[in-house]
């Protein structure tokens, strides 16, 4: 219905060739539906200890894989580093990770409360990849970039060269310094466009992806956090999607059942704040 792109004139580096954006932790939205097909096909269960793929982590013997997809496992957030909060524009490794996860130790008991965590879902990435033994590019292959026949739709492995940079305001457009995206893979490292994240999210509503009963354990209920869906209001109305956000660009994506209706952008060099983007839109 509606499609467009703006300000890229405005910015001091050429867009030229670039199609496609870093989406955040939209991303968590295919990693929760790929660990549902597993569960589908009986190789996983929402029970599951994390503790049958990864004991050393805190807890691990009473954390499940339900609360690692609805951020009830306790855990703290990997992305966030001890002396240097944004560590992960640097490389690093996968043990470095899996360290910073086991030092944070767990904030809570599991399903006590609710809070966002980046390194539950690092961890449920890491559970996909074993139980498939596939890595993360070839899982997104399978379940989305082939049945839905998506172009522009990259993981961090595949290098994309075409992705808009991203920028900050002060005075003047400034380049920002991104995260090193293998460091986020399955948690926020994919890079597509908004008409894509439209066609997941419709195919995920019109039963494409997961079964009805997958669709219903995944969406949130009382909780603003489901397993990989989020409740997104906006005035009236009420909207399940999941938002995203790299240190320099902000994404989302929505549906409305009552409207039959989708929302994706993603904002790469923002001076209005999202919310007035969608409200001005």
């Amino acid at each position: 219905m509606y499609k467009r792109n703006f300000g890229e004139n405005s910015l001091p580096d050429s867009q030229k060739g670039k199609e496609t954006f870093q989406i955040g932790s939209i991303t968590k939205s295919m990693t929760a539906i790929m660990i549902f097909k597993l569960i589908e096909k009986k190789q996983l269960d929402l029970n599951d200890k994390l503790s049958k793929f990864y004991p050393k982590i805190p807890n691990a013997g009473k954390i499940t894989i339900s609360q690692l997809l609805n951020h009830k496992s306790g855990l703290g957030d990997y992305v966030t580093g001890k002396d240097d909060m944004k560590w992960l524009t640097a490389k690093t490794s996968e043990e470095q990770i899996m360290n910073r996860i086991i030092e944070q130790g767990t904030l809570f008991e599991p399903d006590m409360k609710q809070q966002y965590s980046n390194s539950g879902y690092y961890l449920l990435t890491k559970i996909l990849e074993k139980i498939t033994k596939k890595s993360y590019t070839d899982n997104l292959k399978e379940t989305f970039i082939d049945p839905l026949q998506l172009k522009n739709f990259y993981t961090a492995s595949q290098k994309p060269s075409n992705v808009f940079l991203p920028y900050n305001y002060a005075n003047k457009w400034e380049s920002v310094k991104d995260f090193d995206f293998n460091n986020v893979v399955g948690v926020g490292d994919i890079a597509t466009t908004p008409t894509n994240l439209n066609i997941i999210i419709n195919a995920f509503f019109s039963g494409k992806l997961v079964s009805k009963e997958s669709q219903s354990t995944i969406m949130p209920a009382e909780d603003k956090f489901g397993r990989g869906m989020s409740i997104i209001p906006f005035h009236s109305k009420i909207f399940v999607g999941h938002s995203g956000g790299t240190y320099g660009t902000n994404s989302l994506m929505v549906y409305n059942g009552e409207d039959d209706l989708s929302i994706s952008y993603s904002l790469n060099a923002d001076r209005i704040g999202s919310n007035n983007f969608v409200i001005d839109i």
